[in-house]
């Protein structure tokens, strides 16, 4: 079963080599290497990791619409987004720095390129460990949306973002902060959680919605739309079934449907879920996204 959206904040903890930041960031090649998919210590012999499953972990790392973030996917069911803001070089090992929510800035990981198609990732105790290319970015998902619109859903800020459904007589400030009184409090509370960066995994998670299972739904498409009224995204969503040799084989998906957001302040009106939407601070607890470091 899919893990619930962690919607309560908790100590937050990367995994860190424990070395100062040093000088020498690498140019834009580095990034244009690293950005895609990557199989840590198993071989993708079968193919791309979307369309099949492998029994490790996977790295993911985005520039071009965040200016640096790492998505890891622990099979089947945890993505953890982290900031990252810049890479370092050491000689031929590059540091690529993670930004915890508090703002404080360490050492994420320690790798080494090995091209054409590898990475040897470096860390402080245990022997190196290769992750293998396993997956290329697909910008088409957002195309040339800019990060200033995409963010509104998903800002690159570790742990991520949940969007928390309004309650009827509840402030936002309220909401947010998990004040709700306990006459007002839901049996089943709802949230989602979009990942709209990728750059390769691309989707809708949350409780279930009508007809929608919104576990890890796909998103084919993300569009502006503005009326005079009213503005916000379209998404292009694709259901995710189960079953199937991988994330996105054939076998795993189902109907296609769209999902409107329309951005009201801090709020967001979904008509095709009948439900609202807040967005908040990501300095309170209620916007914690799913994770592992928070």
């Amino acid at each position: 079963m899919a893990k619930l959206l962690a919607l309560v904040a908790t100590v937050m903890l990367l995994v860190t080599a424990g070395l100062p930041a040093l000088a020498g960031s690498p140019d834009a090649s580095v990034e244009d290497y690293l950005e895609g998919d990557w199989l840590i210590g198993e071989k993708p012999d079968k193919g791309a990791c979307t369309a099949h499953w492998y029994k490790q972990d996977e790295i993911e790392f985005e520039f071009r619409k965040s200016g640096g973030r790492v998505l890891v996917f622990e099979h089947y069911d945890l993505f953890t987004a982290i900031e990252a803001p810049k890479i370092d070089r050491d000689g031929d090992v590059l540091i690529v720095q993670g930004k915890r929510r508090d703002g404080q800035v360490l050492p994420l990981y320690h790798l080494r390129m090995l091209p054409p198609d590898r990475i040897e990732l470096l860390p402080k105790d245990g022997e190196p460990e290769t992750a293998y290319r396993c997956g290329s970015p697909d910008r088409s998902v957002t195309g040339s949306l800019p990060m200033s619109e995409l963010s509104a859903l998903t800002p690159p800020v570790t742990g991520s973002l949940a969007l928390v459904e309004a309650i009827p007589g509840v402030s936002d400030a309220d909401l947010c902060q998990g004040n709700v009184p306990s006459d007002k409090r839901p049996k089943f509370p709802r949230g989602l959680q979009f990942e709209l960066l990728g750059p390769v995994h691309y989707w809708v998670f949350g409780e279930r919605f009508g007809s929608h299972k919104m576990e890890f739904e796909l998103v084919r498409g993300v569009e502006r739309f503005a009326t005079a009224s009213e503005h916000g995204l379209k998404l292009r969503m694709q259901e995710h079934v189960d079953g199937g040799d991988g994330w996105d084989a054939p076998e795993s998906r189902g109907g296609t449907y769209d999902l409107t957001v329309i951005e009201r302040g801090s709020r967001f009106e979904i008509p095709e879920l009948s439900a609202t939407f807040v967005r908040c601070d990501t300095s309170s607890p209620m916007s914690l996204g799913m994770h592992r470091w928070g």
